[in-house]
């Protein structure tokens, strides 16, 4: 069931949320947690937030006058996340408690009166969340996939993600290519994700050895970046990739770039491509998944098959002779963003399944 409606009757329910987010990286799920937690205290739900330690997101959170509350769950103390999660429950006198991913779903406690609900973005092991009132799903096929794994389908609840402006802290600074490293005559590509094999950014790098007038930012760690820069080395492109680590200040980055690159292995939803609308810059994507559902080829973003770096050379190098194609995947990027996964409709729709699951938990 796909929401993006809402009712009187969510206008006059008392919401009391404690969300639960228990890893402690800066992957995709953790940068929308962030950024849901965001719109839901703009929008005035009252809401509690309880994560990892993380002293970045303690401090963007808290300085948007967010109720934080941090414990520590790795280890032996996932075995009383629970009954932790549970205390701030019943001080906050909260009547919703949203879990994220697998380590927040299971510190969800069972109290009576109180809705449990998880939110799921990934293939996770369906034995994780079988036990709560509703389970949200952000993209399609993650119905069909929970579903087969044992939850029941009429509690699944589609809610795609959203993507808001991204940040830019020092906003009187021009932003230019040159901040990062190219040259005026270069055309930059960025690549953004987790440095892990499933993202494909060894296809980014070997685009850059195709194509000589490519400079490529790669925005993201993890465990491949050692191979990675080996293969930069390798191809003998060093010098035009450049790899920026977490870098908290993407705007930048989408500012900087004349294309997204998002040559992703596997993706169910795919963040990427909803803030390279927002940021009005124009992407290539495999063609797999969540992608393949958010973007209209050659409309407003371009797809390639899965590892066919042909493909990928072919629709860079069309987008880099036509700026009226860039234009145009810009325009109908963003306004696809506007219909169907701007942050208010988003907002609504969890505000609606907030109210409906209250009803359901008092009747």
């Amino acid at each position: 069931m796909l929401r993006l409606f809402l009712s009187e009757d969510c206008l006059t329910t008392k919401i009391r949320l404690t969300q639960v987010m228990l890893a402690s990286g800066n992957g995709g799920a953790e940068t929308f947690f962030e950024k849901l937690a965001v719109a839901f205290q703009r929008a005035g739900i009252q809401q509690t937030l309880v994560i990892q330690p993380h002293a970045a997101r303690e401090e963007k959170l808290r300085a948007l006058g967010c109720d934080v509350r941090v414990i520590p769950s790795k280890g032996w103390r996932k075995h009383i996340a629970r009954w932790q999660v549970a205390r701030v429950v019943r001080e906050t006198g909260s009547n919703i408690v949203l879990g994220w991913m697998s380590r927040g779903a299971a510190a969800v406690p069972h109290m009576r009166g109180v809705v449990k609900l998880a939110r799921v973005g990934g293939y996770y092991k369906g034995k994780y969340f079988r036990r709560f009132d509703r389970v949200v799903v952000n993209a399609p096929q993650l119905i069909d996939y929970l579903a087969e794994a044992g939850v029941a389908r009429d509690k699944l609840e589609l809610i795609p993600n959203f993507a808001d402006s991204l940040a830019m802290c020092d906003n009187s600074a021009a932003v230019v290519p040159e901040l990062f490293g190219a040259g005026e005559s270069h055309f930059v590509a960025a690549s953004i994700g987790r440095l892990h094999k499933v993202k494909g950014h060894d296809v980014a790098i070997r685009l850059v050895a195709r194509i000589p007038q490519l400079y490529l930012l790669i925005a993201g760690e993890g465990s491949e970046r050692a191979a990675l820069e080996a293969l930069a080395v390798e191809l003998g492109v060093a010098g035009r990739v450049r790899f920026l680590g977490w870098y908290r200040e993407m705007g930048r980055v989408f500012a900087a770039a004349d294309v997204i690159l998002f040559p992703t292995r596997s993706e169910p939803f795919g963040n990427v491509v909803v803030e390279a609308w927002r940021e009005r810059v124009p992407i290539i994507s495999s063609d797999i998944e969540g992608p393949g559902w958010l973007i209209d080829h050659q409309i407003n973003g371009l797809l390639c098959g899965k590892d066919n770096i042909n493909e990928f050379e072919q629709a860079l190098r069309q987008l880099m002779d036509s700026a009226e194609l860039r234009g145009q995947l810009v325009a109908e990027g963003y306004k696809k963003l506007e219909q169907s996964f701007s942050t208010e409709a988003v907002v609504a729709a969890y505000r609606q399944l907030f109210a409906d699951s209250l009803k359901e938990v008092s009747s």
